[in-house]
């Protein structure tokens, strides 16, 4: 029997009308069948549904977050000037906003209140207090601790319903409309 030099190479032989054998390779389809598909996407799906909602919240948390330490660094830069320019400086919280000295400084997206005001003295001491910093759900509490002045930022209460229950929410709602 005469061998073909297709089938010598290892490749099968395919007949033409004729009868005779062709040494043409078959060709193998590639690809990904419709239920392979299908499994993927469900599966990158799942996943997404798991992870999204809880990197969501991370995100918020972060920005909350964010938010309430440019609180203590603003309370830090003013206890920086009072001592570096040797003058008293006063903060006081009304209408839910920072005033140093009489004069406003606001923070984008948050609101902020104060049981008592809090004094920096010019020879780096303080009065010591509390600052309340509310963005959105979450509550965060600039502590001035006197007299050194030592910051501190904690996380107080978290959750869809801790603004709510303080009765302030109503206010960070207003004023988020409005431009500072």
């Amino acid at each position: 029997m005469k061998v073909t030099g297709g089938q010598a190479q290892g490749r099968p032989l395919q007949k033409e009308r004729g009868g005779r054998a062709q040494s043409r390779p078959l060709q193998k389809e590639t690809g990904f069948t419709l239920v392979e598909l299908l499994l993927v996407i469900f599966i990158i799906s799942l996943a997404l549904s798991i992870v999204l909602p809880a990197s969501a919240g991370m995100y918020r948390r972060y920005m909350a977050s964010a938010a309430a330490q440019k609180a203590l660094i603003m309370m830090s830069k003013i206890q920086r000037a009072a001592f570096l320019t040797g003058a008293e400086r006063y903060v006081d919280c009304r209408d839910q906003t920072v005033f140093v000295d009489g004069v406003p400084y606001p923070l984008e997206d948050a609101f902020v209140t104060s049981a008592a005001p809090i004094t920096f003295y010019s020879n780096g001491t303080t009065s010591g207090g509390t600052l309340s910093v509310y963005v959105e759900e979450y509550i965060y509490k600039v502590n001035v601790s006197g007299p050194l002045g030592e910051l501190t930022l904690e996380e107080i209460n978290t959750g869809r319903n801790a603004v709510s229950e303080t009765g302030l929410r109503g206010g960070a709602e207003a004023r988020s409309g409005n431009a500072l």
